[in-house]
């Protein structure tokens, strides 16, 4: 009877537990949902949602010393807001380390950094939005197969100059204007709006 009532409690814990953990994911996405990023410049306001992807350009050189500077790029989600600051859950990203001429580049990968990240907002440098990381993936597949489609409707196209009087002379310019269109096509399909916040007359900034 004991261990029947034990089994009973272990169970009910483990429950318990279980219906807990379900509630605190389901408040965490809520409270995502009721925040955004807003940026502004010459009142103009847009709002991205939190539940997207983002590319974040940050530059922490703020003496503008061309001789020295640090940049990075992470790429992930933005997990919270603040004032100062936005805590960032990092998937990816790259950093660019340069002094006196010397430069360094590493590959942020999960695994060798610590995934959350405060960027301060007076260092963001710019920024692009995803709906998803699956839609940044596939933008950034698109501009590949775009650039390979346009390399090789160049190449068609000059070797359509270089062959002599055939009946395939015709077929070599028609192919060569297709995968140009292609490409083309490829890469307005994977162009995604960037942000400046930096830089620029009439930069962005953020709310």
């Amino acid at each position: 009877m004991q261990f029947l009532l034990l089994s009973i409690s272990h169970k009910l814990s483990f429950l318990t537990l279980f219906f807990l953990s379900l509630l605190l994911i389901v408040l965490f996405q809520v409270s995502l949902q009721g925040q955004n990023l807003d940026i502004s410049k010459s009142g103009k306001v847009l709002s991205f949602d939190l539940n997207g992807y983002f590319e974040i350009g940050v530059d922490r050189n703020q003496k503008g010393d061309s001789e020295c500077c640090h940049t990075s790029i992470f790429e992930g989600y933005i997990l919270n807001i603040n004032e100062k600051d936005i805590e960032m859950k990092v998937v990816k990203g790259s950093s660019i380390y340069k002094d006196a001429g010397t430069q360094m580049n590493s590959l942020l990968m999960p695994g060798n950094f610590n995934p959350n990240v405060f960027i301060k907002k007076t260092e963001i440098a710019g920024l692009k939005y995803y709906k998803s990381e699956r839609s940044m993936k596939r933008k950034k597949a698109f501009i590949v197969t775009g650039g390979m489609l346009i390399f090789t409707g160049l190449a068609t196209a000059a070797h359509y100059f270089i062959v002599g009087e055939s009946e395939n002379k015709n077929r070599l310019l028609y192919s060569a204007g297709i995968q140009g269109g292609l490409g083309i096509g490829f890469l307005i399909s994977s162009s995604s709006k960037s942000y400046s916040f930096r830089n620029i007359d009439d930069p962005w900034k953020i709310k």
